[in-house]
């Protein structure tokens, strides 16, 4: 596993664990509500992945309606679409572009990639308040891999 997708995967746990709450509580989520529960998630978290260490830094933007990840060599921007009741995730590094929707479950929350076109599939499950963890499965590269990666704070 790459820095990059430690990168990726910690973005998701970002956008999941924001979503918890609206697993956990109502058929809907409004605008006012996900900028709340985002706060909950404000500074520094430390995930590992195969052995490889990253720290993310998570901060707020766009008047509280959305969160900026900052990782070593990626950013994430990640806001809450409220008509459609899902959490858009840009990614962005030196090895390209990609957006992911997130749907909330019990428990966590699934993600799936939708730009580029391709199979990739995020799980975050929430084994405690200050844990995460997320199985990663998708072509890389031609390959079929499933990674797993473990973020706190």
């Amino acid at each position: 596993m790459t820095i990059r997708h430690i990168s990726l995967i910690a973005a998701v746990l970002f956008t999941s664990m924001v979503i918890l709450g609206a697993a956990r509580g109502s058929a809907s989520m409004t605008k006012a509500t996900a900028a709340s529960q985002m706060r909950n998630v404000l500074g520094t978290w430390n995930c590992t992945a195969h052995g490889e260490h990253n720290t993310q830094t998570f901060s707020s933007i766009l008047r509280g309606n959305g969160m900026r990840i900052s990782a070593h060599d990626s950013e994430d921007l990640a806001s809450f679409d409220p008509s459609h009741q899902k959490w858009i995730d840009e990614h962005i590094d030196m090895g390209g572009y990609s957006v992911m929707e997130g749907t909330p479950v019990k428990g966590g929350i699934d993600f799936v990639q939708v730009y580029p076109a391709g199979d990739g599939k995020f799980t975050v499950r929430f084994p405690s308040k200050n844990k995460q963890v997320t199985m990663f499965s998708g072509t890389m590269n031609g390959k079929k891999v499933t990674e797993k990666a473990t973020c706190t704070r």
